[in-house]
């Protein structure tokens, strides 16, 4: 089953989902730890959760964008990692608000309602898109996006 809702309100029935999948949406819950408990409480032993986020690097600092040092060399800035919470951004539009955590706190959310962390991955180019396209080079240097897979323990 396909569902669209807001996961702030996001209610769902017990033991219904083998697998659920979200794609570039936690970052927008206020309320991570309601909505991780919600989709753990509906998911059936043995069933996945596999989702992504904004890379917590990326949503981080004050100014996204890469600077240049007085050597010359261009750094992504990082700051306020540790401080999360409300960030309001332009993301094709102005005033897009997102919600900035740690990757401890993703992990660690999972955690505390009995998931079992099978993957995380900090996504970047490879080498062969970066031949390709060699624009991607800079995204060696924060990666855009974090994906976690989490198992609820038992059999499927």
């Amino acid at each position: 089953m396909y569902r669209r809702e807001d996961l702030d309100l996001l209610e769902l029935e017990a033991n219904s989902a083998d697998h659920v999948f979200s794609s570039l949406a936690p970052h927008y819950v206020r309320d991570l730890d309601r909505l991780i408990a919600q989709i753990a409480g509906a998911m059936r032993p043995g069933g996945s959760l596999v989702f992504s986020v904004e890379h917590p690097i990326y949503s981080a600092p004050t100014n996204q964008s890469f600077v240049t040092t007085d050597g010359g060399d261009r750094v992504w800035p990082l700051d306020n990692y540790l401080v999360e919470g409300e960030r309001t951004r332009t993301w094709f539009v102005d005033g897009v608000i997102k919600q900035h955590r740690t990757i401890a706190t993703y992990v660690n959310t999972l955690v505390a309602v009995g998931l079992t962390v099978e993957q995380l991955v900090e996504w970047g180019p490879t080498a062969a898109a970066i031949e390709a396209r060699p624009e991607l080079a800079e995204d060696l240097d924060r990666p855009w996006f974090l994906l976690l897979r989490a198992d609820k323990p038992g059999e499927g």
